[in-house]
Order: C-alpha cells, then structure tokens, then sequence
C-alpha cells in the first residue's frame, strides 16, 4: 500500500507527456494549414496638401502556374482613391514607379473639390466599394468632425446635392507597365504621384488582398489540422 503514492505520480507524469504530444501535433498542423497563406494587406495612405491618397494597392496578382503573381515584364493595375478635402479642384499630372519602365493614367486626371477621384481596373466596382457617403467628413472638403454644420435645421439636404455629388465622382485607371522586377503578395514598390498644385507624393505600395477567399485545396484541412 505504500507504493501507491508513486504509482499515481507515475500515471500523472504518462498523462501529462502524453497531453504535450497532443498539443505539439495540433501546432504542427497549424504550421501546415497556414504556412502557405499570402497576407492579407491593407492598402496605403499618404497626405500631400488637401489631397488625401487612401487603400493604395497594387490588384492581386493572376495566378502564374500554382501561384499569383506579376512576372518581371508584366503589367500591373493600381488601385485607390483621391479624395480632395480641399476648397478647389486638383490634377493628376504624372504617376512613376520604382518597379515599372512606364506608368499610363487613362480616364479622368481631374480631382474635384469635396469630391474624389476612383482608380481601379473595374473602376465602377472600386467606385461603389470605396465611395464616401454624401454629407460625410470625406464626401465634403473643410467639413470634419467637429465643425458646424451648413445646412437647414431640420437636417434634410439640399435638392439634388446628392446627385450632384455623385456627377463629381471621377473615375480612371493607372497601370504600370513593363514591371522591373518579380512582385509578390507581402511585398512593396514605391509609387509617386504628381498632382498640379498639391505637389508631388511617394507611396510605399504594398500588393492588395485577393478579393474572394482561395479555395482550399481538397483534403488539405483533414491531413495537416487531424481534427483539431
């Protein structure tokens, strides 16, 4: 009977070594299950006067065989969009890249007044995405949080203010051309825009998340997580 006491902390010591094997397969998996996944990545921001850069992003990349990316030579479309806070209207003159032999800008350069400028490939998805609300501190330059109000008592807008808002709304695309280089998910190149009177602006650009979850290859989960 007095062998007991060791018996049970020799039964402890089983179940504890066998509870970190546990543990260790189930990190493992994990490992398994995530060391493939490409970050997902927000876009940039940057200021250059009145003229705020936001969501800054290369599009996700096509897939190249088993993987997206955009091979050294290729062409790569921006995505973002230029709000003018300010009280008069902007350009976009020029767009460079550190990683591109040319930059093309098609489509509106024109940065309305308390309006903004969408740039994507599918600008109308990227318009609709992004859109500031009429009567918010992005949809009206010089009226931020804060500051008093303009308009009627009974808050209800001005007639045709919302359309007007949503005419300003411009729209292009900016692609670079001739990559110089490899470009991967997590990594970054550095993009400057010229505008007319805002000056001119370098973005550390990072590459944009795919918009649609990757779907998962067939018994990937059951092999590597093993259930847990």
């Amino acid at each position: 009977m007095r062998r007991v006491p060791g018996v049970r902390r020799m039964g402890s010591l089983v179940l504890g070594l066998g509870a970190a094997l546990v543990v260790a397969s189930c990190g493992a998996g994990q490992i398994t299950e995530t060391d493939t996944q490409e970050p997902a990545v927000n876009g940039a921001f940057a200021q250059v006067g009145s003229l705020s850069l936001r969501d800054v992003m290369l599009a996700y990349p096509p897939e190249v065989g088993a993987a997206h990316f955009y091979p050294a030579g290729s062409d790569a479309p921006l995505v973002l969009r230029i709000v003018n806070q300010g009280g008069a209207d902007d350009e976009l003159v020029t767009v460079s890249a550190d990683a591109a032999t040319d930059v093309t800008v098609s489509g509106q350069r024109e940065v309305v007044a308390g309006s903004y400028l969408a740039v994507g490939p599918t600008t109308g998805e990227v318009a609709d995405d992004h859109a500031p609300e009429p009567g918010t501190a992005e949809g009206h330059a010089g009226q931020g949080a804060g500051q008093p109000s303009t308009a009627p008592s009974s808050g209800a807008p001005e007639p045709g203010s919302a359309d007007r808002a949503v005419d300003q709304v411009g729209h292009a695309e900016i692609t670079l051309r001739g990559l110089t280089r490899e470009i991967r998910p997590g990594q970054t190149i550095e993009v400057t825009f010229t505008f007319r009177d805002a000056g001119a602006v370098t973005v550390r650009t990072p590459v944009g998340a795919p918009s649609h979850p990757r779907p998962e290859p067939h018994g990937e989960h059951g092999e590597a997580g093993g259930g847990h």
